[in-house]
C-alpha cells in the first residue's frame, strides 16, 4: 500500500504542477493577445496618418501641377 499511496501522492504533486504550469500559460497567452491588440490599434493609426498625408501631398502635387500650367501659359 505505500507505494501506491507514494504513486497517488506523486501524481497529485504533478497535476499541481501542471495546474499551476497551465495557469502561467495563460497569463503568457493574455498578454500576448493584449499586446497584439495593441501593436494592430498602433499600426492602424499610423496608416490612418499615412493615408492622411498622402491625400494633402497628392493635393499639393495638384496645386503645383495646376501651378506649373498657368506659369506656362502666362510665361512668368
Amino acid at each position: 500500500m505505500k507505494n501506491e499511496d507514494k504513486i497517488v501522492e506523486l501524481l497529485s504533486e504533478s497535476l499541481k504542477r501542471l495546474d499551476q504550469h497551465s495557469e502561467l500559460l495563460q497569463k503568457v497567452v493574455d498578454r500576448q493577445e493584449n499586446s497584439e491588440k495593441r501593436i494592430v490599434a498602433s499600426v492602424n493609426a499610423l496608416a490612418d496618418i499615412v493615408q492622411a498625408w498622402m491625400e494633402k501631398t497628392k493635393k499639393t502635387d495638384d496645386f503645383e501641377v495646376r501651378l506649373r500650367k498657368l506659369e506656362k501659359h502666362t510665361g512668368l
